[in-house]
């Protein structure tokens, strides 16, 4: 198998950099003057392919208006010092990343249907002019039932209009390349976690952007498609 093969055949777990507890952190400014984490962001406009009642509708919905990101001044990042937020921070909660203006031109240039983006206001906490980079709101909005359920382990749990499928982290996860097609990144139907493929990592380390990876299984082969029922 060539480098270029095994590459894509890698399978991560993508995930975003979160502050340590000595780190600066970001707060967000609401309108009504409340500071704090972010709040719960009605639906989306794009329905979940599961029709999981605890599941929202990805991307952003109509009307949207994010509150103002407050950046703190000290750089949180020894290897980029003029950076005050990590290329994709997950201050923003676990459904939105923060994302910088070079993570979205990667992204972007990747694969860009499986994004979706929403500009962010920004100031600094110590009530300074901001005049750094632009960051981003930014969802992964692709949905695969690529899971290959014969081969990875999974626990399931169900509650009241709830089902959640989610790969053991005990275990290798095995994707089926017929359902992941050309993607370079999703999310699994039923489950919290986002993958993206080894070239898509590699590319994004090679760029220069700070995000979290760790390897967790592969790409298979081509085989044929099951037929599945919620």
């Amino acid at each position: 198998m060539g480098e270029t093969a095994a590459a894509s055949s890698r399978l991560y777990s993508m995930m975003p950099i979160w502050p340590g507890k000595t780190d600066p952190r970001i707060r967000w400014l609401y309108p009504d003057g409340e500071l704090g984490w972010m709040r719960e962001v009605p639906a989306g406009p794009i329905a979940h392919p599961g029709g999981q009642a605890y599941q929202p509708g990805t991307g952003f919905p109509e009307g949207f208006a994010p509150p103002v990101l407050l950046a703190p001044r000290k750089a949180r990042s020894a290897t980029r010092p003029g950076l005050a937020i990590a290329d994709i921070d997950g201050s923003a909660g676990s459904r939105f990343w923060v994302v910088s203006d070079r993570a979205r031109s990667f992204f972007l240039a990747s694969d860009p249907e499986a994004f979706r983006f929403h500009p962010l206001d920004i100031a600094l906490d110590d009530g300074g002019p901001y005049d750094g980079p632009r960051y981003w709101l930014c969802d992964v909005v692709r949905y695969l039932d690529a899971l290959d359920h014969d081969r990875t382990q999974c626990v399931q749990s169900e509650y009241p209009g709830m089902r959640f499928v989610e790969p053991s982290p005990f275990g290798k996860v095995y994707v089926r390349r017929d359902m992941v097609g050309e993607a370079q990144i999703f999310r699994p139907l039923l489950s919290h976690k986002i993958y993206c493929s080894g070239d898509f990592r590699d590319r994004f380390k090679a760029s220069g952007l700070i995000g979290g990876f760790a390897a967790v299984g592969v790409i298979s082969g081509d085989q044929p498609a099951l037929t599945r029922t919620a």
